[in-house]
């Protein structure tokens, strides 16, 4: 609204508009007609206006870890990953507003919990140190540390790595 007008206010029953404000307000509004090349009783005003109101929602994440010892039934350490988002959205875009807030609260409590894991599983390690005798961790017998490769896992990788690369070459020649 231009500087002086105080209010424009419409009559739907006469189609008129009555406008209030000092001589500065006129003047502008004045303006405002002659630029648009109409007669001010022939001025009409439409509104539309959309309110749309957002639904509130709360996604709770809950994640968690535990390490048992099966033969004992004991377990030795837990570690949990929990989130919790506060969000908005409309009923037109609400699934894809409550699956991106659904992905972001799962990726934090994923977060947390490696985090958490990682503290409780080093606590363990001090725990076995410290107490030899009340743990005991024993190996399966051909038990390397190495993982789950062996011999003829890492020729088969090497020949299926490079027969990739061979057929990527060719492609590009």
């Amino acid at each position: 609204m231009p500087a002086g007008l105080e209010t424009v206010t419409p009559n739907l029953k006469d189609n008129t508009l009555t406008i209030a404000g000092d001589q500065a307000g006129m003047d502008a509004f004045k303006k405002i007609i002659t630029s648009l090349d109409v007669e001010p009783k022939l001025v009409s005003v439409k509104v539309a206006i959309y309110i749309v109101p957002a639904e509130k929602n709360t996604t709770h994440t809950m994640l968690d870890a535990a390490v048992y010892d099966i033969p004992s039934r004991t377990m030795l350490f837990r570690a949990p990953g929990v989130d919790r988002s506060k969000g908005r959205a409309t009923a037109v875009n609400l699934e894809q507003v409550l699956r991106k807030d659904s992905q972001t609260s799962f990726n934090a409590a994923s977060v947390q919990l490696a985090k958490n894991l990682d503290d409780q599983l080093q606590e363990f390690r001090e725990k076995v140190k410290e107490s030899p005798d009340s743990i005991q961790v024993t190996h399966k017998p051909g038990y390397t540390g190495a993982g789950s490769v062996d011999g003829i896992m890492a020729v088969l990788a090497a020949l299926f790595g490079g027969a990739g690369l061979w057929t990527h070459k060719r492609k590009k020649a």
